[in-house]
This record gives C-alpha cells, sequence and structure tokens, in this order.
C-alpha cells in the first residue's frame, strides 16, 4: 500500500502534463493573473502553491473592478476584488453558486471525511441553530476549566522556576485547543487522553494534505487515487476504541431510561445523538464519524487563528499590559467566577483577536462558491456552469477605502469603532455597528468568516475559547517572541494562510498575578 501511494505522488508532474488538455482556459474570459497557456499555465499554478499572496494582490492591483482568473492545478478560478461582485457571490442562491459544491472540491470530502458526511450534514445544524451556540453560557465553565488545566500541564513544568522557556507555538497550541475543544465533545476524562487527543490532530492534518494532493489530479484521476489515499476508515477504527463504550453506555441509558436520563451529559456527543436520523446515522460508527467531522472544523480554524494572534500577543507586551489592566477590570480575580457575559464585556481583547484576524485570515481566498448554473455578475460578465468563483479577502480587508491605514496591525481597531457606535444617536445604527465590530460580526467590511446565508456557524465558540484562552493565560505568564518584538512571517500553501510551523514563544510564570 505505502508503495503504490508513493508510486502515486512520484507520478504526479507526469500526469499533470500529459493531462493538461484536461484544464482548459477558453471557458472564461476574464484576463488572467500569471500565464494564460495550457502549459505554460501550469507554471502560474506552481507559484500560487507558494506565493498566492503574491498572486492575488498582482491581480486585486491590475483588474480592481472587474473579476480575474488564476489557475490552480485542477481548475481556474474566478476572482472576484470589487464589492459589487462580491455582494453578488453573497447573496447568489445556492442552487446557483453553491458553497456545498465548492466545499465538496476543496476538501475533496467523498475521500478525506467519508461520502456518508456529504449526504447528510445534519451536524451543520447543530452548530448552528441551537446545541452548541444556544449552549455556550452552560458549557463556558468547563471551558475555562480545561483551559486552566492544559495552560498549567503545557507550560508549569517548564517555568517552575520562573525562567524563561521556549515552546513552539503551533503544535502546543494545538494541542490545548483540541483538548479544550474535546470537554466540550465528549468531556472528562476522555479530552485529557493524550492518544485520542492526538488521533484528533493527525486526522486534521491527513484531511488538508489528502485534499491538496487530490486537488493537483484531474476528476477522472480522484477516484482511484482518493480510494489509494483515503485514511478515513483506518482513523474511525482507531478512535472507535476510545468512543464506542462511551457511545454504547449513553445508549443504554437512553433505552433504560429515555431521552432525558438523569445527569445527562450537556456535549458536543449527547447533541449529535439527539439530532441523528434513524438507521445508518445511529451507529456508533456514524457518530465516531460526525465527531471526527467536527473536529477538523473546530480544530483547523481555532488552533490557527489562535496562533496567528499569538504573534502579535508575544510580539508586542505593551498589548499585554493593556489586555491585562481589562481582565482585571472586567474579569473576577477567581477564575471560578467568570461568565461568558463578563467575558464579552473585554472589548479590547476582541477587538484584538479581529484585528489579527483582518490582516491574517485563514485563507486569501474566501466565500468559494461553484456554479451550477450559468451565473451573471451586476457588470453583465458572466461565468459558465462548473466555474469555481471566490472573493478576494485581502481585497477588502487592506482596502484603505475601507480601513485606515489597513496594512498596519492596530489591536484597538474594532473597540475604537465600537465606542464610537455606541455613543451614535441612531439606535439602529448604534446596535447594527456594535453587532458589527465584534470579532465574530460579518459584513461586507470583513470576510474572515464568509457571508451570507453560509457565514461561519461556529464562530461563536471559535470566538470564546479563544478570548479564555488568552484571559487565562496572561494572568499568570508573561510572553515574548524567541526574537524579541518580530512576528514571525507567515507560510502560504495554496490560498491558505498558515501561521509559522516553526517559531517558538518564550514564557514566565509571573510573580504578581491576579
Amino acid at each position: 500500500m505505502q508503495d503504490s501511494l508513493l508510486a502515486v505522488l512520484a507520478s504526479i508532474p507526469i500526469v499533470i502534463f500529459v493531462l493538461k488538455r484536461f484544464r482548459a482556459p477558453s471557458h472564461l474570459d476574464l484576463p488572467t493573473v500569471g500565464y494564460d497557456g495550457r502549459l505554460m499555465s501550469y507554471f502560474s499554478s506552481l507559484r500560487f502553491l507558494k506565493e498566492a499572496d503574491v498572486i492575488l494582490r498582482k491581480g486585486i492591483t491590475q483588474y480592481h473592478g472587474r473579476l480575474f482568473k488564476i489557475p490552480q492545478m485542477d481548475q481556474w478560478v474566478a476572482v472576484a476584488s470589487d464589492h459589487d461582485f462580491i455582494e453578488n457571490i453573497r447573496t447568489a442562491p445556492e442552487h446557483i453558486l453553491s458553497m456545498d459544491a465548492a466545499i465538496d472540491d476543496m476538501i475533496q470530502a467523498d475521500y478525506t471525511l467519508g461520502p456518508q458526511v456529504k449526504l447528510n450534514t445534519y451536524h451543520i445544524p447543530v452548530i448552528r441553530n441551537f446545541s452548541l451556540t444556544q449552549n455556550l453560557n452552560a458549557i463556558f465553565p468547563e471551558l475555562v476549566d480545561e483551559i486552566t488545566h492544559a495552560i498549567e500541564d503545557e507550560f508549569g513544568p517548564k517555568t517552575n522556576k520562573n525562567e524563561w522557556a521556549a515552546t513552539p507555538a503551533a503544535d502546543t497550541l494545538t494541542r490545548i485547543v483540541c483538548r479544550v475543544n474535546h470537554r466540550v465533545f465528549v468531556g472528562l476524562p476522555l479530552c485529557r487522553n493524550t492518544s485520542y487527543c492526538n488521533i484528533n490532530i493527525e486526522n486534521t492534518t491527513n484531511i488538508i494534505v489528502g485534499a491538496a494532493i487530490l486537488n493537483l489530479f484531474p476528476k477522472f484521476l480522484k477516484p482511484v487515487i482518493g480510494r489509494l489515499m483515503s485514511k478515513v476508515t483506518g482513523t474511525q477504527r482507531r478512535l472507535l476504541v476510545h468512543l464506542k463504550p462511551l457511545i454504547e453506555e449513553r445508549k443504554r441509558l437512553i433505552e433504560e431510561f429515555g431521552p432525558s436520563y438523569p445527569d445527562k451529559p450537556n456535549d458536543m456527543l449527547t447533541w449529535l445523538m439527539d439530532a441523528a436520523p434513524p438507521g445508518l446515522e445511529r451507529t456508533s460508527e456514524s457518530f465516531v464519524l460526525r465527531l471526527l467531522t467536527v473536529n477538523f472544523a473546530a480544530l483547523h480554524s481555532t488552533s490557527m487563528t489562535l496562533t496567528h494572534a499569538m504573534y502579535y500577543l508575544a510580539a508586542q507586551p505593551e498589548s499585554i499590559r493593556i489586555l491585562r489592566t481589562e481582565i482585571e477590570s472586567f474579569l473576577d480575580k477567581d477564575v471560578r467566577n467568570w461568565t461568558k457575559d463578563s467575558l464579552e464585556t473585554c472589548w479590547k481583547l476582541d477587538s484584538f483577536l479581529k484585528e489579527s484576524q483582518r490582516l491574517h485570515a485563514l485563507n486569501g481566498l474566501t466565500m468559494l462558491r461553484k456554479a451550477v448554473a450559468p451565473y451573471s455578475f451586476a457588470d453583465g460578465t458572466t461565468i459558465p456552469a462548473g466555474t469555481t468563483v471566490a472573493a478576494a479577502t485581502s481585497a477588502i480587508h487592506i482596502n484603505p477605502n475601507v480601513y485606515d491605514d489597513p496594512e498596519t496591525f492596530d489591536p484597538w481597531r474594532f473597540s475604537s469603532m465600537r465606542e464610537r457606535a455606541v455613543n451614535s444617536d441612531d439606535s439602529v445604527t448604534r446596535e447594527a455597528d456594535d453587532m458589527r465590530f465584534r470579532f465574530t460580526g460579518t459584513g461586507p467590511g470583513y470576510l474572515a468568516f464568509g457571508g451570507g446565508r453560509h457565514v461561519c456557524p461556529g464562530r461563536f465558540f471559535v470566538s470564546i475559547v479563544m478570548k479564555a484562552f488568552i484571559a487565562r493565560l496572561i494572568m499568570d505568564y508573561d510572553l515574548k517572541m524567541e526574537c524579541e518584538g518580530v512576528r514571525p512571517k507567515d507560510e502560504w500553501f495554496g490560498s491558505n494562510c498558515v501561521p509559522n510551523r516553526h517559531a517558538k514563544i518564550m514564557f514566565r510564570r509571573r510573580t504578581a498575578t491576579l
């Protein structure tokens, strides 16, 4: 099996050039960033893998006010960089411009998540509509408790002499986020099981890498390559060892005492079991598959966004001092008395995270859609069915017409906007702007969470986890970058903006704490 996979990977360049005719540029009558020809466009595709930010900026500068196209290994993507085009994408109906179809292409769900998840997405309403979002107040004490223990477990042993100690930021924060997420997903003690957490972290990497490799191949080869590469079944079996006893016990309690059995856990597994349709979806194997899917969505986005923000925090000691003053003002000295509502009063902390994400959104292309039918934009430009279209995130996020001094990191940018908004004489504007300038707020000037009906459903959970983590961390620890005052440079893999995977943050236990 391993030899077969290596042979497949070694043949990638040959396959790409021999089968180049399967990606022709002629169906998109749009200006191109890079080479336009059938053969030379592959060189532009390879460049996009490492320099997507440069290529997108070039397109925004050259073709602002128009759609332009960029070559990727398996397709051409039409990119919108103008407000009106982006609004067209945001408001287009799903049956014309489909997010589901675009995401399916991007992550190759049949092979990285399994076809069952693609066919029935009942887990999405569990996140969006009722269970996760509506339970944030109830689960908040458990989040803070797990964050407290995770911080002490990760940093305490390294800093017990009150000396600076270095830790690889990306890996450490991923472990913490995984553990905290699963406190809400499956509870204690499983969330602290190293083997269990490692499987979930490994699965997230497998999905990202697997999708990236699959997208190097033309469509007709993907079923073959996908079956060779897919690790879904193996991961599912490994995780089942940990989860099956828990799931079967909950099934037994439901059968014996009914769906509202005594001391019923209030966690993601319970919500999935309550929402699952009868039949195949109610097996232990299916529940494991759903948890793997939810884990991927939550772990990938939260850990990377948090790492981006932590690099700014560690590079700016003055910001830490300001945030500590805010935390001391609004949060109780005893973390056991913290509440979600009290954390939400920390506007500067909220603003810090939003500003970090403005400049370091996880993807240079957002609001991905696939045209299920031909679609005409407001200016008459038409894209044919099968075309992938997206908005260029930086076209808005670093637009001087949207933000003052847009390429400068201003940690209190959005808290200042909120303060001006709440002092407005217009009550409708006051309320709308207050929501819009929050970390979880969306709108035409902020695309990090997508837009329209498909705005990220888990952003409220992500926000609470990150704010609680930072607030709790800086109570007890000082931090700085290994290279003091210097934020590590981002890495790009295709359109994905990845926080530096090798940078280290220095930690030291504070001598004076809250």
